[in-house]
């Protein structure tokens, strides 16, 4: 071989690996700069056996509604936080009517990760917003440059209302997550709480409120031009199509919304993170370990994304040696919108192979008409995006924890538990069910298609995507 194709050849496998060795050392040299520089608070749990009233929503246009009507039900206050805050139809319902209820007086706060939506609900909104009375402000500004650092997310999902009513779940507030996107849609899942564990919520909201983390929108450096101002005016302000809609969603959603599960839980846990990436900040995943291990027969999980480092694989095989059963429900290529997740999890499927889960994937069916609104023209590609899980069919677990390093290690989250009440229990797990009916195995003892299926439907530039990803994904999924 020439010398200089061999030296080349030696210079094509080195610099790759030591960009990947660099990238690493930055990132841990980050990870330990931000580990002594984080508040080490103490994260936030609360358990009561109050009795707590409880609205299941697994209807994305009912969840819409029902997040209309509380805003409008609001006298005194309405805290919002949210990881994705969009500037399509549902946002513009949802701002419409926070800027109502702050011009007649009600304080209205909102959280919004400075992320992703930074490009959505950006500083030229909300300088309008704030003049209007609506205060906002972003989570975690961190500059690119600090690639641990700017990787932590809140990626909480909260509406408070008079410290009375919440909502949590898996919801942003986008036209996807409402069943009326006609690009892509989530089967997903939230809940309304109405009790005392409420004012629990609202405290949690301070901590991000009042986090050093969380800039006021003010002190957002940004320039804006016409178009932007011209856009932010338009989001702003009701126009003839935006009425029609609401009429719509309200007809819709009132149905709906009368048709979902309504119970009491009396034995009820709220979990929060803390602001921070710090290991004090971290409180949801340790509560879901204890809640699992309570687990007597069966656990029933339902995540758009699955990827377990070995800490969780040892985690699920400790409850599967005790003889529990455990099932998972989660995305394939064709029904994720985010396909280096499923890369991830294919980087995984020897370990799953040998754990005793039993895991399945999701096809992208649609809901059935009958719970759409009917004059909207909806995509019939649909993935999952619910957080929920189900204990021995007694106990409910629903929240933003998604089952992948992120929630575990970089992301804020939050649960809410139900204990005790077989009503909801099955009410969640029906649902499940319905998907399941449109899912395929992807892990089980003796799947010869199990890859095939993981696969099956997906775009040849999705597959191509997936398959370049899945050794980059093997070694850096906690920051998937």
């Amino acid at each position: 071989m020439p010398r200089l194709l061999k030296k080349f050849l030696i210079g094509v496998m080195i610099v790759p690996a030591l960009l990947y060795l660099l990238l690493l050392g930055i990132i841990e040299w980050d990870r330990w700069r931000t580990k002594f520089s984080a508040s080490e608070m103490p994260s936030f749990m609360v358990h009561t056996q109050a009795p707590q009233k409880i609205t299941l929503l697994n209807s994305g246009v009912a969840a819409l509604w029902a997040r209309l009507q509380m805003i409008e039900s609001a006298k005194k206050s309405i805290e919002i936080e949210y990881f994705i805050y969009d500037l399509d139809q549902s946002a513009k319902l949802v701002t419409q009517a926070l800027l109502k209820k702050a011009a007649a007086g009600v304080k209205v706060r909102v959280i919004v990760d400075f992320s992703a939506p930074i490009f959505k609900l950006n500083p030229t909104v909300t300088a309008f917003m704030k003049q209007k009375g609506v205060d906002v402000k972003y989570y975690n500004t961190a500059s690119l440059h600090r690639i641990f650092s700017v990787q932590h997310r809140s990626h909480r999902k909260l509406l408070v209302i008079d410290d009375k009513v919440a909502i949590t779940g898996g919801r942003n507030v986008a036209n996807d997550y409402f069943d009326i996107s006609e690009r892509y849609n989530f089967h997903d899942t939230d809940i309304i709480i109405e009790g005392d564990i409420v004012s629990e919520m609202k405290k949690s909201f301070e901590q991000y409120w009042s986090s050093p983390l969380a800039l006021a929108s003010d002190q957002i450096e940004a320039k804006f031009s016409q178009d932007e101002l011209n856009l932010a005016l338009k989001f702003l302000y009701e126009d003839p199509d935006l009425l029609a809609l609401r009429q719509m969603v309200q007809v819709t959603g009132e149905k709906l919304l009368a048709n979902e599960l309504k119970t009491t839980c009396t034995d009820s846990i709220y979990a929060a993170d803390h602001p921070g990436t710090s290991v004090a900040a971290r409180k949801v995943y340790s509560v879901l370990i204890q809640e699992a291990a309570t687990a007597l027969k069966k656990i029933d999980i339902e995540s758009p994304y699955f990827v377990l480092k070995s800490d969780g694989l040892s985690d699920f095989k400790k409850i599967i040696d005790r003889g529990v059963k455990v099932s998972v429900l989660t995305n394939t290529l064709h029904s994720t919108d985010a396909y280096y997740t499923v890369s991830a999890f294919a980087a995984t499927l020897k370990d799953l192979n040998t754990s005793g889960l039993v895991i399945y994937g999701f096809n992208g069916a649609s809901k059935s008409k009958d719970y759409l609104i009917p004059e909207l023209n909806v995509s019939d590609r649909w993935g999952l995006h619910a957080k929920r899980g189900v204990i021995d069919e007694k106990t409910t677990i629903i929240g933003t924890y998604n089952i992948d390093p992120r929630s575990a290690n970089l992301n804020s989250e939050m649960i809410f538990i139900c204990r005790n009440n077989p009503d909801l229990a099955q009410a969640v797990l029906k649902d499940i069910q319905l998907r399941l009916k449109e899912s395929l195995p992807l892990v089980e003892n003796n799947c010869v298609n199990c890859f095939k299926n993981l696969i099956q439907n997906a775009d040849w530039i999705s597959k191509f995507k997936f398959l370049i990803f899945i050794p980059i994904a093997s070694r850096l999924d906690f920051l998937l």
